[in-house]
């Protein structure tokens, strides 16, 4: 299920977007400290898939994930 910041938003679906957000706050930060892989990085926060895990970065840093942690490494 994909988060969307539009709309009316349930209780529940405000939750689990915060969720969310917070999952990826934490792989960000884990990205800018660490080499790890992305699907480690996505289990490590709690996602379920890889895949879902780079739609969501995308979707809340319109970044893509991949060129994000290459950036992050060649500085």
């Amino acid at each position: 299920m994909a988060f969307s910041f539009g709309g009316n938003l349930t209780s529940k679906k405000t939750v689990f977007i915060f969720i969310a957000i917070q999952r990826l706050k934490r792989a960000l930060k884990i990205l800018e400290n660490s080499r790890a892989k992305v699907n480690e990085i996505a289990y490590s926060v709690s996602f379920n898939t890889p895949s879902y895990f780079i739609k969501c970065f995308k979707q809340v840093y319109n970044k893509m994930l991949l060129k994000f942690s290459q950036s992050i490494h060649n500085q």
